[in-house]
């Protein structure tokens, strides 16, 4: 989510309150992140999404994620179907033309 430096700075103080009396909350805080992160993300990642206010779209990005590896596996599927397919092709082309040779043998 695109904000500016200000904007930034702002949710920075709104969220975190960076004075040395809170250094040590806040300290627990980032360490409770970096050390229980979801695999697939990093902490520092989830803090910046905390920060900009990214986090609410993750469950979006997760489902559109998910949607494309489902479109990507079906792609899969049907590029793997045309290539037998063409292999049926071109086995049905030799065959056909086997059987015309050996139509003209026996005309012959």
């Amino acid at each position: 989510m695109p904000l500016t430096l200000e904007e930034y700075m702002q949710r920075l103080h709104l969220e975190f309150d960076l004075n040395l009396n809170n250094f040590c909350i806040y300290q627990g805080k980032l360490e409770d992140i970096l050390f229980t992160q979801d695999e697939s993300r990093g902490g520092l990642l989830q803090i910046f999404e905390e920060l900009s206010g990214s986090l609410e779209f993750r469950p979006k990005s997760d489902d559109l994620k998910q949607k494309i590896s489902d479109c990507d596996e079906q792609l899969k599927r049907e590029t793997e179907a045309l290539q037998t397919l063409r292999l049926e092709k071109v086995k049905q082309k030799g065959l056909q033309e086997f059987a015309e040779s050996l139509k003209e043998c026996l005309t012959e």
